[in-house]
């Protein structure tokens, strides 16, 4: 087996107030901010030549 050392980032972060922001908005709603949200993370990321593995939460 191959093994190879890299440097990484890993880059965690929560949305305060999610919880009660899907209680109150339509589904869509939520779906269209929290693209916002990923396509300006995902922007500033790749800005440094980074790369995004995955989103993941609730």
């Amino acid at each position: 087996m191959n093994s190879e050392r890299k440097h990484v980032t890993v880059m965690f972060s929560d949305m305060s107030g999610y919880t009660a922001m899907t209680e109150r908005l339509d589904p869509e709603e939520v779906k269209g901010i929290m693209s916002d949200i990923f396509g300006k993370i995902t922007a500033i990321i790749k800005g440094y030549d980074g790369f995004i593995e995955r989103f993941i939460g609730d």
